[in-house]
């Protein structure tokens, strides 16, 4: 009797675990794109997301101007922001400090077209070029320290603890790339030393390149794809999950979507999550509306879901009804803080728009007195509830 009640517990403890193992593998939210484009749109007011609201204009010289923000990354101490072109380190007050990194092709210097990150492990700041060009310079200083050639093409790249860097491939159909491996781990000297695989780069049957976007949140590396319906997480000891996955309902699935050049057969139709950042409460997502022929600019919608009611709503924008009345969205998530940005010229024209509609806040009006249409973009920096 007793073998029998040992046999039954095994078979439960067996029955559980593979039940978990399951779940662990399904994703935590499923969001109908297009069940929620036909949502009504609606618009939001700022103080609803934020206890606090700060305008950080960047300075502006002729060494640190900006033709555009592309990435950006807050620390303790800095701001730093590419534009593509070149990395600089501002303070928190928007003050200029240095520019780290020099573009040409000597000992030290970068190629042009960069992404970055800063390893707050280690207290480095890494410029990727080229896809596969490394430089690492200290945060502090911005001294030049070390540099290493990848041997693969990358597209995005983060830090785990241990002196780990995570590299994420580029994603091509197999008849022009075979690797099936989606991120790299290398120590810093960029030798590999763990890889992560993604099987699913066998069905591929496209002539696409994927580009990964990253958010870090809570701890978790969220990633995704470019035209990619999942995004997954991953944690520090590469463990990885299905997070998110977006119900597109498109005709042709991105496994096999071939673009032409021509693009007669342009996919009108065709919606792709290009963007997600993720706080406590929300999603906010950025989606490509339709994929235009050569020349024809991209379209995009924002949309926002909440993550306690599972709505998704269009979105017209958040109204700042703090300060100036500009619309609001998020451009980076980091920590506890939202941050958009917006050029001089927007936030005077801005100002001129509604200055007989909208009580504009001292702080706003002090910033619009000092602003030239030429000057640098100002950060609107908000700290969330």
């Amino acid at each position: 009797m007793k073998i029998k009640a040992t046999l039954y517990l095994i078979l439960l403890v067996y029955i559980f675990s593979c039940n978990t193992e399951k779940n662990a593998d399904l994703p935590k939210y499923k969001i109908d794109l297009r069940k929620g484009l036909d949502n009504r749109e609606q618009q939001f007011v700022l103080s609803d997301f934020v206890r606090d609201l700060e305008f950080v204009p960047l300075e502006t010289s002729q060494e640190c101007l900006l033709s555009d923000i592309y990435e950006l990354k807050v620390t303790n101490d800095f701001i730093l922001i590419s534009d593509r072109k070149k990395l600089l380190k501002f303070g928190k007050d928007g003050r200029f400090i240095q520019r780290i990194g020099r573009t040409g092709k000597g000992p030290s210097e970068h190629g042009r077209n960069i992404k970055f990150n800063v390893n707050e492990h280690t207290n480095e700041a890494y410029i990727l070029s080229n896809r596969y060009q490394v430089n690492v310079y200290d945060l502090q200083s911005g001294a030049f320290k070390r540099d290493f050639t990848l041997p693969f093409i990358t597209s995005r790249f983060d830090f785990i603890p241990d002196n780990k860097c995570l590299f994420f491939t580029m994603e091509f159909s197999p008849k022009l790339d075979s690797t099936i491996t989606e991120i790299f781990v290398t120590d810093s000297a960029g030798v590999k030393i763990d890889s992560v695989p993604d099987f699913n780069r066998l069905k591929n049957n496209n002539n696409v390149a994927g580009s990964v976007m990253l958010q870090r949140n809570n701890g978790f590396l969220n990633y995704k794809g470019h035209w990619k319906d999942t995004l997954y997480r991953i944690n520090n000891n590469l463990e990885k999950q299905s997070y998110i996955a977006f119900d597109c309902n498109n005709d042709v699935s991105w496994y096999d979507l071939n673009v032409e050049p021509e693009m007669n057969g342009k996919l009108d139709d065709f919606i792709a999550v290009s963007k997600v950042l993720e706080e406590e409460k929300y999603l906010y997502l950025t989606l490509q509306m339709g994929i235009p022929s050569a020349g024809e600019e991209r379209v995009f919608k924002n949309m926002l879901f909440n993550k306690n009611t599972m709505e998704l709503s269009p979105i017209k924008g958040i109204r700042d009804d703090i300060h100036c009345g500009i619309i609001f969205w998020p451009k980076f998530i980091i920590d506890e803080v939202m941050i958009d940005h917006y050029s001089a010229y927007e936030l005077l024209e801005n100002y001129e728009r509604l200055k007989n509609e909208f009580d504009f806040s001292d702080e706003f009006k002090s910033i619009v007195k000092d602003l030239s249409e030429n000057d640098n973009a100002v950060l609107v920096i908000g700290k969330m509830r």
